[in-house]
């Protein structure tokens, strides 16, 4: 009877001791990082539309991501670095701009140099996963660390409504046969459905609950679809639609995390990956413009349960962009990882930096939208000989203001582009400066007009985005 109860005693102390191991292992465990990109959405889709120039509602258009921004920290001067799919996600993940990373054009993807987000929490331990509505993003282009990378299309980007046959992903060095491929993908399968983008990202969790885990979710969301001929015909109610199915899809991903238990161990950082013209400027769709419309998004860092009644409901007004987002969830789960980054990151405003908020930078914006063979134009030069000639912008905000510059730039996708002759480049160039806080529609350039206040703008913006040679 004595040997009986002393191994009953052992076995239960053996349990307990167990139980009490899991339970402070699970208490101490490193948290998860989900960061969830929503394609080309833009920033006033937190709230109602009442604007009925654009679409009349009294409704939030996206009132999962409204609701966030109610209970997690709101950032509501949020802006994408460089508003095209690829670029953007290239700054999300490394916390550069092109010149560093490498993405400009249609054509391009990351540097094997430029150490990525995914490669940090990989070699920190955790388990890495990516899954993508779009093939702009697909690995081939270059980005890595993810164990799991779920880059399956079912739908074509161009020719929608088409019955699409299915082709690889391929890769070449020749700039001609990869304009080609591309267009074959595009015009075939190269978006993931939205609801397709939930199931795959909740599959990811439940396997991996076990260990802590970084996973990338990106929704085609509002990205722009095309007719097989011609430019997309301009839709303000399409466009809603859109960014009300990804809403959808994103409460459905939040309610997953939930019923399987992660929310109280997982980091959220929601954000629009570009704004979308909707007509302002005489402009539709992302990308090839720095006006506010295609910049500006929404952007949301949601803390683990635990940490929400002391952090959430913030609403930051600081001026931000997604450069700070890579500094930001590597300062709050403490990755080991020395890194000399851009931009200072949100720690200060979301509880994982002591230091006060820092006041805002310049933020750097630049876009290679129009330097593609579509979007060219034909000039002349003084010798009479006819070119085409693309276009890159650069802006720089600071404070209320925001001075952007034109200047024509080779073409990003054919082989062997003439390069622009330093006199054309000079005689094309342009300048534009606004006061946001008096003028947030853009209309008033103000350039010529405050030559003190231009020459500081133009000082700050060759001093964070310089131009190249």
């Amino acid at each position: 009877m004595p040997a009986r109860f002393a191994l009953a005693s052992a076995l239960a102390v053996g349990v307990v001791s167990a139980l009490f191991v899991f339970l402070v292992a699970r208490a101490w465990r490193k948290p998860n990082v989900v960061i969830v990109s929503l394609g080309a959405v833009r920033a006033d889709t937190l709230g109602a539309w009442t604007r009925p120039d654009v679409f009349p509602s009294a409704e939030p258009v996206a009132p999962t991501l409204a609701h966030l921004c109610e209970v997690g920290v709101c950032f509501t001067q949020a802006y994408s670095n460089h508003p095209a799919t690829r670029a953007a996600a290239a700054t999300l993940l490394t916390g550069g701009l092109a010149a560093e990373h490498g993405v400009r054009g249609p054509l391009d993807g990351l540097r094997p140099t430029q150490r990525q987000l995914a490669e940090l929490f990989a070699s920190s331990g955790y388990d890495t996963g990516a899954v993508v509505g779009s093939y702009e993003l697909d690995p081939i282009f270059g980005f890595r660390g993810f164990a799991e990378y779920d880059a399956r299309f079912d739908e074509p980007i161009v020719g929608w409504g088409t019955d699409p046959v299915p082709v690889p992903s391929l890769r070449f060095f020749d700039r001609g046969w990869q304009r080609s491929a591309r267009l074959n993908k595009l015009e075939r399968n190269a978006r993931k459905p939205d609801p397709m983008t939930t199931d795959s990202a909740l599959g990811f969790a439940a396997r991996h609950r076990a260990r802590p885990f970084f996973l990338w979710v990106h929704y085609f969301a509002a990205s722009p679809v095309w007719p097989a001929e011609g430019p997309p015909t301009p839709s303000v109610p399409l466009y809603v639609e859109r960014v009300r199915e990804a809403d959808r899809e994103l409460k459905r991903l939040l309610r997953g995390f939930v019923d399987l238990g992660l929310d109280r161990s997982t980091w959220f950082v929601v954000h629009g990956d570009t704004g979308f013209a909707l007509l302002e400027h005489n402009d539709f769709g992302p990308g090839t413009s720095l006006y506010e419309p295609a910049v500006r998004v929404p952007l949301v860092v949601v803390p683990p349960r635990a940490e929400l009644q002391k952090l959430g409901g913030r609403k930051v007004s600081t001026p931000v962009s997604l450069l700070d987002v890579a500094p930001t969830v590597v300062d709050c789960v403490g990755l080991p990882v020395q890194v000399a980054w851009r931009a200072s990151g949100l720690g200060s405003w979301v509880g994982c930096r002591a230091e006060s908020p820092p006041r805002g930078d310049a933020l750097p914006l630049e876009t290679y939208g129009l330097a593609t063979a579509a979007a060219s134009k034909e000039v002349r030069l003084p010798s009479g000989v006819a070119m085409r000639i693309g276009e890159r912008c650069r802006a720089v905000r600071w404070q209320q203001w925001k001075y952007i510059v034109r200047e024509p730039y080779p073409l990003l996708d054919i082989p062997a582009p003439a390069q622009v002759p330093p006199e054309l480049a000079a005689r094309l160039r342009r300048h534009e400066v606004y006061n946001l806080a008096a003028d947030a529609d853009e209309r008033n350039n103000l350039a010529g007009q405050r030559p003190q206040v231009e020459q500081q703008l133009h000082a700050a913006l060759e001093f964070v985005l310089p131009a190249e040679p």
